[in-house]
């Protein structure tokens, strides 16, 4: 098979270097396996990151869902009742 170049992606500059430090032995590899490069290319393409993993859903204990009914049941502001309520509604059954 007919090539001119063969090119490596290193993720780093130190990879890089390994890479070019072995030039080289790489194209008398290449040759026997029946490539008939003569010039290796190394370009530095740092790995593509890590998408996050998602949130883990924290799962209230039946004893969290009853301190937060009995805190909701302690406030004279609705909203923030409600909002306990809903915390407390999020308790594992």
């Amino acid at each position: 098979m007919h090539v001119e170049r063969i090119v490596f992606l290193a993720s780093s500059a130190a990879w890089a270097s390994r890479v070019r430090m072995e030039q080289a032995a790489i194209l008398r590899l290449a040759r026997i396996l029946g490539l008939s490069a003569r010039v290796l290319i190394v370009k530095v393409a740092p790995l593509p990151a890590r998408p996050p993993e998602p949130a883990k859903r924290l799962v209230l204990s039946r004893a969290a869902a009853h301190h937060l009914r009995a805190a909701a049941s302690s406030l004279a502001d609705p909203e923030l009742r409600a909002r306990f309520l809903a915390l407390a509604a999020l308790a594992e059954s």
